[in-house]
């Protein structure tokens, strides 16, 4: 989701982008000092090269209210010098960010443009409508529903993480570039032609280990960042100081 958010907003032609979220907890419940979305915002900005400095604001919790004040750090720190948009790590808070813009005359995309993720039906209702990110919810709960059925009916000890594509849901907060008309054939690198070709005759496939076409295929990975968190934790328990 964050990659295509992203590279929505590379190839509208902006250089700067900034970030807007909340402070998180793992899945394991443990408090990080950066929600994920952020982490990958992060990884993504400099993938292609984009300007985040100064841009990321990620802290409290997942309200309306804190949108707010969020949008309005962000406008007091950078009045006369909005960058070009701005990626919101939920509806919610979005709503928020909004509001903070509309107090003092920043005309959302005129201004600055505004993406978000969740799709919730707020995304609708707001001044301009959210272009945001949809999660499948129908999606979400037959693999909650399957992943359960399997781990009960096999009795597995090693846990499975799935992640879900998302799709934008294009509004007036945010308008993708047009792709352009090509009078020939995009230039691909003979992996990404391999990888389509193979897509053609085989729809559905998983890979195993690593995945090189997420926006084709699905993937089984194991979960490093849990693998990693479970390295340092232990030593810490083990009383070690520097790792």
């Amino acid at each position: 989701t964050m990659h295509d958010a992203v590279e929505a907003c590379a190839k509208a032609g902006m250089k700067r982008v900034g970030f807007i979220g909340g402070k998180g907890r793992l899945t394991n419940f443990y408090e990080v000092d950066e929600e994920g979305r952020a982490t990958y915002f992060r990884r993504e900005m400099g993938r292609y090269g984009l300007d985040l400095r100064g841009l990321v604001y990620s802290d409290g919790l997942f309200t309306v209210e804190n949108g707010r004040k969020l949008g309005e750090q962000f406008i007091r720190d950078h009045n006369g010098a909005l960058p070009d948009a701005v990626i919101v790590s939920a509806d919610i808070i979005a709503v928020g960010v909004l509001q903070a813009f509309n107090a003092v005359g920043v005309i959302v995309p005129r201004d600055i443009s505004v993406i978000s993720i969740n799709n919730q039906t707020i995304a609708q209702l707001t001044s301009p409508p959210l272009s945001t990110f949809a999660i499948d919810q129908n999606e979400l709960a037959r693999v909650a529903i399957l992943t359960l059925a399997d781990a009960i009916a096999s009795k597995r000890t090693v846990r499975q993480h799935a992640y879900l594509s998302t799709t934008l849901e294009v509004r007036d907060s945010f308008v993708p570039a047009q792709p352009k008309r090509e009078s020939r054939p995009k230039l691909q690198t003979r992996a990404e032609s391999d990888l389509e070709k193979l897509h053609e005759v085989m729809p559905y496939g998983v890979f195993i280990d690593v995945n090189p076409a997420p926006n084709l295929f699905d993937s089984v990975q194991p979960d490093l960042q849990q693998t990693m968190h479970d390295a340092v934790e232990a030593c810490a328990k083990a009383g070690m100081k520097r790792v």
